[in-house]
C-alpha cells in the first residue's frame, strides 16, 4: 500500500491505533523497555466480537519491548469480554518491584478523534507515514 500511494502521488497514514493516548503509551513503553533485569508481559482486553487476538496494539507494544530488549520474548495475554472498549497493560517485573503502564479506553471516541485529526493532517500530502511518527504534529 505504501508503494502504491507513493507511485500514484497519494497520501497514506497507517498505524495499529489512532488514539493519542495509545501513542503516548507506545512512547512510555519504549522508555520502560530500556530497563535491564526486568521481565515484560502485555495483557489486552477488548469486546467479545473483536476477531483478532492479540490486537494490533498489543503486537506493537510487544515489538517495542522486543526491539529494546533483543532476544526477549514478551508474552501477550488476550481477553475478549462483553463490550470492553480496549485496555492494554504493559508489565515490567523485576527482582524487587513491578511497574505497569496502562491505557484503558472509556469509549471509542478517542480512536475516532485521532483518526479524524490524522485525516486532516494527511489532506493534500503525498507520501506514506506511520501514525507513531507524526501524531505529535496533530
Amino acid at each position: 500500500m505504501k508503494a502504491l500511494a507513493i507511485r500514484r502521488g497519494g497520501g497514506l497514514l497507517y498505524g495499529t491505533n489512532f488514539s493519542i493516548g495509545v501513542q503516548k503509551l507506545f512512547r512510555l513503553t519504549a522508555e520502560l523497555a530500556k530497563l535491564e533485569g526486568y521481565q515484560f508481559s502485555i495483557a489486552e482486553t477488548h469486546h467479545e466480537s473483536k476477531l483478532d487476538a492479540p490486537s494490533g496494539t498489543a503486537i506493537t507494544l510487544q515489538q517495542i519491548v522486543e526491539a529494546a530488549q533483543p532476544g526477549a520474548k514478551v508474552e501477550i495475554t488476550s481477553h475478549r469480554v462483553g463490550d470492553a472498549k480496549g485496555e492494554h497493560i504493559v508489565t515490567a517485573t523485576g527482582p524487587d518491584d513491578v511497574l505497569e503502564l496502562r491505557h484503558d479506553a472509556f469509549s471509542r471516541r478517542g480512536f475516532a478523534l485521532g483518526a479524524v485529526r490524522a485525516a486532516e493532517w494527511l489532506a493534500a500530502k503525498e507520501g506514506a507515514w506511520e501514525f507513531r511518527e507524526i501524531f505529535d504534529q496533530l
